[in-house]
């Protein structure tokens, strides 16, 4: 039976029902402090929403905010307004993702990360004709004062001769393809290095960053070279990685299958022996019984509570295959057992279900979570999306951000 206790209440209470509050990212910026940063989209989903409702669709631009908490997350106190969207010039415009924040473990130095495209009004990311995964760019911004203020924002390089503002990374060069990097956990190495789960060029790899004495990072990309089923995936995004006990690397992918492959769905993992150089080729996961583990294309989070020891997982299960996004109307917490690597099916805690009178797809996913150094627990915020039916006045989904501490023992 799951030891795991799971408590609900409102974090962000929003008027406007089309105007959803979502955190979408948070981190510690001190090593010697309980202080955090958040940053909070608010009307992030619209433009999917006007598509479906277009009655709805005005000259709203979302809007992020950043919020910072000297309390370990117990109360947040606005500190600046961040640009989401932006108009250049006619329909086309310039989104910015929140940023992820690091600090140097030492000197103090916070740096933050964050992914830019361009777009035009109307078209969405993922449409056919749009141009935002050839316009993907990294930026990067330092603070040596807390997080008061940054240096102007400078696009990301990879370290190394051969790379530029045009050519940034390997493989990498911008107006032809990029990577991205959204809400993830930071991994420690040995010494002063860490990895982050991240996107490139439509696969799943990771970027590594050392820290430097003087507070500079030289980054690395690793990409992973075992693409699942090139053939039959049409994308394989948002990994999520975590140490193993024995020093290995985890990853697990997030796989949409195309609408004509016959392969199993499901949720996938790869191994990495040395550092995250070189993976091993992705893999289903299993329940302990020895069947596979199903889900739709979604956030897999896995990782190690310092509190238990334990390596977890949070997704969206279901009990046949599918290929699609759908559904995500129950999101989960377990365990993995790390002597198998197979998920104990018993551990299984639902944090957030549908309740019968909202939308068949409404999701519970593109959550965000950090664990409390105060507490030990998981603090994880999460925004329902009302899913196919877009959001509208009567949709039955809030359009509140929750907080949902999920207690481990």
């Amino acid at each position: 039976m799951s030891n795991i206790r799971i408590e609900k209440t409102v974090h962000i209470e929003q008027k406007e029902i089309t105007e959803e509050a979502m955190v979408a990212s948070m981190g510690y910026i001190s090593g010697t402090s309980n202080t955090l940063m958040q940053a909070v989209w608010y009307g992030g989903q619209r433009d999917h929403y006007f598509r479906i409702h277009p009655e709805m669709d005005t000259d709203f631009l979302p809007e992020t905010k950043i919020f910072r908490s000297d309390d370990d997350g117990k109360t947040w106190q606005k500190v600046e307004d961040f640009p989401f969207v932006k108009n250049i010039h006619g329909r086309l415009r310039m989104t910015c993702f929140s940023p992820n924040w690091l600090y140097h473990p030492v000197t103090g130095r916070i740096v933050r990360i964050y992914l830019s495209f361009m777009g035009f009004k109307g078209v969405l990311p993922w449409d056919e004709e749009s141009i935002s995964p050839n316009t993907q760019q990294l930026w990067i911004e330092y603070s040596d004062d807390g997080g008061d203020t940054w240096s102007v924002p400078e696009p990301f390089v990879a370290t190394g001769k051969e790379y530029n503002h045009k050519h940034w990374g390997p493989g990498l060069f911008f107006g032809v393809n990029g990577a991205h990097i959204e809400g993830v956990n930071q991994v420690a190495l040995s010494g002063n290095s860490f990895i982050l789960a991240s996107p490139l060029a439509g696969k799943d790899a990771v970027l590594r960053g050392s820290w430097l004495d003087d507070g500079g990072i030289t980054w690395t990309f690793l990409p992973h070279n075992n693409l699942i089923f090139p053939d039959r995936v049409s994308d394989d995004a948002e990994p999520s990685i975590a140490r193993l006990q024995d020093g290995r690397i985890m990853m697990t992918h997030r796989v949409r299958f195309k609408d004509d492959a016959e392969c199993l769905a499901g949720k996938y993992f790869s191994l990495s022996d040395d550092q995250g150089k070189n993976w091993s080729r992705p893999e289903p996961m299993q329940w302990d019984d020895g069947t596979l583990v199903y889900g739709p294309a979604c956030l897999t989070n896995i990782f190690r509570a310092r509190k238990t020891g334990k390596l977890y997982i949070i997704s969206n299960f279901t009990e046949h295959p599918t290929g699609t996004c759908d559904p995500r109307h129950v999101l989960q917490i377990g365990v993995i057992n790390e002597d198998t690597l197979k998920i104990e099916r018993e551990s299984l805690t639902t944090i957030e279900e549908r309740k019968p009178e909202q939308p068949e797809n409404i999701r519970f996913s593109n959550f965000r979570w950090y664990e409390s150094r105060s507490t030990g627990n998981i603090i994880l915020y999460m925004t329902a999306c009302p899913g196919d039916v877009g959001r509208y006045e009567d949709c039955g989904v809030p359009p509140h951000s929750y907080r949902y501490e999920i207690t481990l023992s």
